[in-house]
């Protein structure tokens, strides 16, 4: 596992319907086209990002589908992810308290990623 991927990936405070879900986005966009070839990405009229590798025609292609917005109750920008053996967590370096990463998606992005490197021809949709 590429833990300094994982790591800028949870870094990312992409909250539902905010500017920092965008600022997410542009950084996958980014990411993608600067570290995989044969990408092509687009983003649709409600700011979902497609991404489409093909490098031999077929008629059917794996697809992996992740979110890229996070829904915590404790909002915080201000965190230090600390990487044990088993454990990744969060915390909120204003209060010194445990706050969640949003891994329950981060690591479907981390997946889908992995997927863009591992087969010729797939679809990935954010």
């Amino acid at each position: 596992m590429n833990i300094s991927l994982y790591k800028t990936l949870l870094s990312y405070r992409s909250y539902s319907k905010s500017k920092e879900q965008i600022v997410f986005r542009n950084f996958l966009i980014e990411y993608i086209t600067r570290n995989y070839i044969n990408v092509e990405c687009n983003v649709d009229e409600y700011g979902n990002l497609y991404v489409e590798k093909k490098t031999t025609e077929q008629e059917y292609v794996n697809c992996v589908v992740a979110h890229l917005d996070i829904n915590q109750k404790t909002k915080s920008n201000n965190i230090s992810i600390i990487v044990s053996e088993q454990h990744i967590i969060g915390l909120d370096e204003n209060t010194g308290l445990q706050i969640g990463l949003g891994h329950d998606d981060k690591a479907g992005v981390y997946f889908a990623l992995q997927a863009l490197k591992r087969f010729d021809n797939i679809k990935v949709f954010f």
